[in-house]
């Protein structure tokens, strides 16, 4: 019995070193997209995060951001490998728990076998979603770790009747709200699983009163927030300093537009979306999951009803949640399905005994996940996010406000400036944010000498009119839109007025200072009174963003496109106004950027011709040929050239 716990702590630290390696391999060294440059400054300057706020989350990664490193970013992207590794073990722990339990007994010789504990937790660990979320500063691997955590726990309590687990488990789940609010979907599940095994004693003053104790003092981690953020830190989402402003940060108010607001079509293809998302997981591993499931409705009744509670509460919130990046919210389920496949793999397993050892297959099958998602997940030499920001503030004018429209301009833009100290001087502004009233209040509080008299009064006039909304009350809303713009305007125009250069991004609106042309300058747009061209010595750095082997989605695809799109603009630009020279070079980037795809590339030759150089032409045209001859497009071009 001794050498068989000895094995089985070899093999958890196994799991740990396997999985923190692989992390630490793959993991990234900078800042990424979404969040991360927030959350990194965050941690940094113990700050207040957008909402829930994630205390224990910032906490934790201001205790990481203290080790050396010569990047901000890397110890706090290194927090999630360890997060994830950690919970790579108790997942180990979890399905011995579980096989022991559907075998009706502990651990004997012949009667559970740890090395499918084992390699169900690799595959666990470098399943596609997990892994991704484990070498980036994002707050899901401690989530998924409190979630194996809690799952243990329970089912440990279920079998021992041990209360001091019990009470464990409920300073546990409250502590793990600090982190994520993903954790109030898994209540409905423990609340059957507790039920049913307390029934009526459940509502006894000796287990419900300290059960509410330990709850609460674990979720008392949220006191970070309002005590924080009357400190006034940089970084201060929300300045939940007040009650008012704290329940409305820890709710998520400013979320609800995008919750259970969809139609049934838009859920069934979010559905179908979610099933390749699935077996992107795992691959052909899936196939195992319906053995487990078996084997799990025939051992146990009451686990399997426990984590297929879960299972749908989690996918029915998270289909109804509309954001791009909400992959990761279904990572309890993805850990749920894990454990129908190491059940599947256990139950796999007995029946193979009975053809001789089998080792060599368990540990293929442990392979198999890392092999598949290690492409898109290495995100090791990925710079794109840091690039995407140097590219957006390099060239900009000294003092210089860049309005912009999109987080992911933002994010990174927060990261090089407050961490890297990268072009303080611009004032970036996020066109979204705008609209409340904390961010509003912030702006006036860390940047007073960037505002004149008169914009300062129109962002106090519609910080007070949007009060009202944000507090549900009854408003104006034509009242409330002519205000914003107004006060955007006054903030825009007294900029220009102090010989300050205003920049915006792609789809800020029309009646952002009307009367005044958009010229496009590399990623964003200068707004000038008149069309007067600046020639820009400015050269981009595309390294990093035309590297087709780094990881990519769709909303990275999305964010690279940018590139080649603004290099054509501005290449256009430049042409449409006598600047040949320069107009060409920028088309040429842009076609040599999507490697002269036929739509990119029609500009380029027109203008070559135009300025008289038709060798170039001659040699572009053939380059397209040789790469897209035949296609519709290539076609479509050569119909243009009148070929």
């Amino acid at each position: 019995m001794k050498s068989k716990r000895t094995d089985i702590l070899i093999l958890s630290l196994l799991i740990f070193l396997a999985s923190f390696g692989v992390y630490f391999l793959t993991a990234s060294r900078t800042v990424n997209f979404i969040d991360s440059g927030e959350l990194i400054t965050v941690c940094h300057t113990l700050g207040v995060a957008h909402p829930t706020g994630y205390p224990l989350y910032t906490i934790l990664g201001r205790i990481f951001s203290l080790f050396p490193s010569s990047s901000p970013a890397f110890p706090v992207n290194l927090m999630s490998a360890l997060f994830s590794s950690v919970a790579a073990v108790v997942f180990f722990f979890l399905v011995l728990e579980i096989a022991s339990r559907l075998r009706k007994a502990r651990l004997r010789k012949g009667e559970t076998y740890p090395l499918v504990a084992f390699s169900s937790a690799l595959i666990f660990a470098t399943s596609n979603t997990l892994w991704g979320s484990s070498v980036q500063a994002e707050v899901y691997s401690l989530a998924v770790l409190f979630f194996v955590l809690l799952l243990y726990i329970l089912l440990h309590w279920e079998k021992t009747g041990d209360y001091r687990l019990f009470f464990l488990f409920f300073y546990i789940y409250g502590l793990s709200f600090g982190d994520h609010m993903l954790a109030v979907l898994y209540s409905v599940g423990f609340l059957y699983l507790i039920y049913s095994k307390l029934r009526r004693r459940l509502f006894s003053a000796k287990v419900i009163i300290p059960a509410v104790f330990f709850f609460l003092l674990g979720l008392s981690i949220y006191l970070y927030l309002p005590i924080r953020s009357s400190c006034h830190p940089f970084m201060n989402w929300g300045n939940p300093s007040d009650f008012e402003r704290f329940f409305r940060h820890i709710s998520g108010w400013q979320y609800r537009v995008w919750m259970f607001n969809q139609s049934i079509g838009a859920l069934v293809h979010k559905f179908g979306s979610y099933i390749l998302l699935l077996l992107s997981q795992y691959w052909f591993l899936i196939l195992l999951a319906p053995l487990g499931i078996f084997s799990l409705v025939k051992g146990s009744k009451r686990i399997f009803w426990f984590l297929i509670i879960i299972f749908f509460s989690n996918i029915v919130y998270s289909l109804n949640y509309d954001i791009p990046d909400i992959a990761p919210y279904f990572l309890p389920s993805f850990a749920i399905f894990s454990l129908f496949i190491a059940i599947g793999m256990d139950s796999l397993y007995k029946i193979l005994l009975r053809f001789g050892r089998i080792a060599p297959v368990v540990l293929i099958l442990c392979i198999a996940p890392f092999v598949a998602n290690f492409s898109s997940n290495f995100y090791y030499p990925d710079r794109r996010a840091e690039e995407l920001g140097r590219n957006i503030l390099s060239p900009l004018d000294t003092g210089s406000v860049a309005l912009l429209h999109y987080w992911d301009f933002v994010a990174p833009s927060i990261y090089l400036q407050q961490m890297l100290g990268f072009r303080r001087d611009v004032l970036v502004l996020d066109f979204e944010l705008l609209r409340r009233s904390w961010y509003v209040r912030w702006l006036l509080e860390q940047f007073p000498d960037r505002f004149s008299d008169y914009a300062r009064s129109k962002m106090r006039s519609f910080a007070m009119l949007v009060l009202d909304f944000e507090r549900g009350r009854a408003y104006n809303p034509r009242q409330l839109e002519l205000s914003f713009r107004q006060m955007i305007n006054s903030i825009l125009v007294s900029s220009i007025s102090s010989n300050r250069t205003v920049f915006v991004s792609d789809a800020i609106p029309d009646w952002v200072l009307p009367g005044y042309h958009r010229l496009p300058e590399f990623l964003l747009y200068r707004v000038s009174k008149d069309k007067s061209v600046r020639i820009l010595p400015f050269r981009p750095e595309l390294s990093y963003a035309r590297d087709s082997s780094l990881p990519g989605d769709r909303r990275i695809n999305w964010f690279m496109r940018f590139y080649p799109d603004m290099l054509s603009r501005m290449g256009l630009s430049y042409c449409s106004l006598g600047q040949l020279r320069w107009g060409v070079r920028y088309l040429w980037w842009s076609a040599d950027f999507v490697n002269y795809r036929p739509e990119y590339s029609e500009p380029l030759l027109f203008y070559l011709a135009t300025a008289g150089r038709d060798d170039e032409a001659s040699m572009v045209l053939e380059r397209v040929d040789s790469l897209y001859h035949g296609t519709p497009a290539m076609e479509k071009l050569l119909r243009k050239l009148g070929r």
